[in-house]
């Protein structure tokens, strides 16, 4: 997790595609730690931080100069994530329809 966190602080320093891969590959390890939890926690750290971040009118300014980069790599760092991860992923998303509880709880 700490990698994962240190990877997002480069990534808004210099919104590189390096620097995007490094963070998708970051939180795609989080998730293979084995606590999936930590993928939210990391999430919620991620918006809160931006949201902090945009508070500041220079940093604001320096956003929207630089939307369609931020944009681009955002969007690579998830496909990242996304594709290493999916590996985990798709064997429990085909488990799911066999679970118990797929069809609700009766009560």
């Amino acid at each position: 997790m700490p990698w994962a966190l240190w990877s997002l602080e480069r990534w808004l320093a210099r919104p590189t595609v390096g620097a995007a891969m490094l963070l998708g590959s970051m939180i795609a390890l989080a998730l293979y730690a084995g606590y999936p939890e930590t993928l939210d926690g990391i999430v919620l750290y991620m918006i809160a931080v931006m949201a902090v971040r945009l508070t500041d009118p220079a940093v604001r300014r320096d956003w929207v100069i630089a939307r369609r980069r931020r944009l681009g790599t955002g969007a690579v760092a998830i496909l990242v994530a996304i594709g290493l991860s999916a590996v985990q992923l798709l064997p429990e998303l085909e488990l799911i329809g066999q679970s118990h509880r797929s069809n609700g709880i009766a009560i």
